[in-house]
């Protein structure tokens, strides 16, 4: 990769043009960014490996279409993002099984205390209306600038801090049940 310049717009240029060297290098530069974004979007690790297989694969085939880096990195977040839903569309919801229990060093009641913290917060985040969603991951959980938000969905930085609002806001009243019932200080 060194012999490639440093810049992305550079180095998706030389991707667009079929340099397998570059297209790996792209993927290479953007692959932990799309792995950390699934797996904390997606409702399981499995269907995280999933999305950024899917999205790799979508950036193999599809690579010629762009002309600017910062389009590419918005588009590659929207097809995670759009996997990730449809994985979550296809799959119900899993229960804790005895396995999982028995693999942990945690105490059983741990475990299910841990997993029903997890599936409430995964579900709070999936009630979210869609725009506010993606807004929260991204600032929240990636810890992505507001610029950096309203760049990858073409908003404005008031519409990220608008939605953004709307979105803790709910996330409080749907989660305040849970945190009296762990004793979780809610923010």
């Amino acid at each position: 990769m060194s012999h490639f310049p440093q810049t992305p717009e550079a180095l998706l240029d030389r991707a667009r043009a079929g340099e397998p060297e570059a297209i790996g290098a792209l993927i290479e530069l953007h692959q932990p960014d799309i792995r950390r974004f699934a797996f904390k979007v997606c409702r399981t690790p499995e269907d995280a490996e999933d999305a950024v297989q899917h999205t790799l694969y979508v950036v193999l085939t599809k690579i010629g279409g762009f002309r600017k880096a910062a389009k590419f990195t918005s588009w590659l977040f929207t097809v995670v993002k759009n996997e990730c839903l449809r994985l979550l569309r296809r799959r119900p919801t899993e229960s804790l099984d005895e396995g999982t229990i028995a693999r942990t060093q945690t105490a059983p009641n741990e475990v299910l205390d841990q997993r029903q913290i997890a599936a409430s917060v995964a579900a709070a985040i999936a009630g979210l209306d869609p725009e506010q969603r993606w807004v929260f991951v991204m600032r929240e959980v990636e810890q992505l600038s507001a610029i950096e938000v309203a760049a990858a969905l073409h908003l404005s930085i008031p519409a990220v801090k608008s939605r953004l609002h709307r979105a803790r806001e709910q996330m409080r009243s749907t989660l305040a049940p849970l945190a009296r019932q762990f004793n979780i200080p809610v923010p």
